[in-house]
């Protein structure tokens, strides 16, 4: 299957991609269309097809110009295979910060992840093309197709588009086949549930922000790397919240037969909070085009369920309940009981899933 993926490209390589459109190195493509991405499509001149590659998460090269984009914001398969085919590519030893990222960190654990993550940056990034920040390495990588790169001019931005051809993996675990409901989070990233009761949690990820003040105290001498330091940061909260939703999306294709999953609406009437960390966590992503992407390799019907009172109306007795105020991840049932808000929610996208399945189905057969 050809899947393709926008990457944002940051603010600064703004005048950089206007001027390779002046100097002809990016040509108009006037009737193409990229999924996801309403806005001027261009393609890397012919002669530069085999000069594009990952220089870093952070950089691609299209000929001897750098940009600098999201090159991180991959799925597994695909990020692997981005990295095989790009022999310069250039990282630091950070791999081991990932698993940190996953737990409660307080200010001595915090302090000690960004003073680790600082003196990292300080030592040179070395040529790697190794997925290291893939902890859980996929069986085998997606092929990137570099002749299909496209760049879009878009109204709030230029994206890089990348192509690949993603092959169905192979199925780790056999569980009887079920209707499976996610739910999405902040505190737990998500959470799905199989009809039989099997549960999955993806763990949060630590909402990390490095500030002015950090970088003053954490790289005091070295002001030309509190950019990256701060791109970073967020490149490795990305690269945990990857590992995450890899393991459970691993699980689900193994057993689910119906997946049932909230449609958000990541515009401006979303929670703030909810709607940087979606983005600076690849939960979009995860909704819009990975996990549908995948579901479809696997032949798994899947169906959007809306987000209305899916965590609020208690699945075992019907009634509608209230957030702890003490605690979000608590529902009072309205029955005097106190249930796990996040696996309730996904215990209703199931049933509605499947509930919505049959409607359609029995519509496709009218």
């Amino acid at each position: 299957m050809r899947i393709t993926y926008n990457l944002r490209i940051l603010r600064d390589a703004d005048f950089t991609l206007s001027t390779l459109v002046t100097q002809g190195h990016l040509l108009l493509c006037p009737t193409e269309k990229v999924q996801g991405a309403n806005g001027t499509v261009y393609r890397p001149k012919p002669e530069l097809k085999d000069c594009l590659t990952a220089r870093s998460d952070l950089q691609f090269a299209i000929g001897e110009t750098l940009i600098d984009c999201q090159t991180y914001a991959l799925p597994p398969e695909e990020y692997a295979g981005l990295l095989l085919k790009s022999p310069g590519f250039r990282q630091h030893k950070l791999a081991h910060l990932l698993p940190p990222l996953t737990t409660q960190m307080d200010a001595a654990a915090r302090e000690k992840w960004l003073n680790d993550l600082a003196e990292r940056l300080q030592v040179p990034a070395q040529i790697d093309n190794e997925a290291h920040l893939l902890p859980t390495r996929p069986s085998h990588a997606a092929t990137w197709l570099p002749g299909d790169t496209r760049l879009i001019k878009t109204a709030t931005g230029w994206f890089l588009c990348l192509a690949f051809e993603v092959s169905p993996p192979p199925v780790r675990y056999h569980i009887k086949q079920a209707v499976v409901g996610i739910d999405i989070g902040l505190r737990t990233l998500a959470v799905a549930v199989h009809k039989e009761s099997l549960q999955h949690h993806a763990a949060g990820i630590a909402d990390l922000q490095v500030t002015q003040s950090d970088l003053k105290r954490y790289l005091p001498n070295r002001p030309d790397l509190w950019q990256g330091m701060q791109r970073t940061c967020v490149m490795l909260q990305h690269a945990a919240a990857r590992e995450e939703l890899a393991r459970m999306l691993d699980l689900i294709v193994s057993g689910a037969s119906l997946v049932g999953f909230e449609k958000l609406n990541f515009g401006g009437d979303m929670c703030p909070l909810f709607t940087r960390r979606a983005r600076e966590l690849g939960l979009r992503d995860f909704l819009k085009v990975w996990l549908p992407r995948r579901l479809q390799m696997h032949r798994i019907e899947y169906v959007e369920v809306p987000s209305d009172l899916t965590s609020r109306l208690c699945n075992v007795t019907g009634r509608l309940g209230q957030r702890s105020k003490t605690d979000v991840s608590l529902l009072m049932n309205g029955n005097g009981e106190v249930v796990d808000a996040d696996t309730n929610a996904a215990k209703n996208v199931g049933e509605i899933a499947l509930v919505l399945s049959w409607q359609r189905r029995t519509k496709q057969g009218a």
